[in-house]
């Protein structure tokens, strides 16, 4: 599966570091979110999918089939 989180930042536009401003978090958590090495909690799920437009379900299985 595609990088989710990367190709619906790259489609708004943001970089790392303005998307971590977004979400609240810095930017080596999208970095680590990036490369599969730590996975969103459910809050961020909903944060990410609402901002980037993702579909919850399409996150969600980014990280199952890693």
């Amino acid at each position: 599966m595609n990088n989710v989180i990367k190709l619906g930042r790259a489609k708004k536009e943001l970089t790392q570091a303005r998307l971590a401003e977004l979400v609240g978090v810095s930017v080596q958590t999208v970095r680590n979110w990036e490369r599969r090495d730590t996975q969103p909690n459910a809050k961020y799920i909903v944060e990410l999918s609402s901002l980037l437009e993702i579909d919850r379900g399409d996150i969600v299985t980014f990280y199952a089939n890693k």
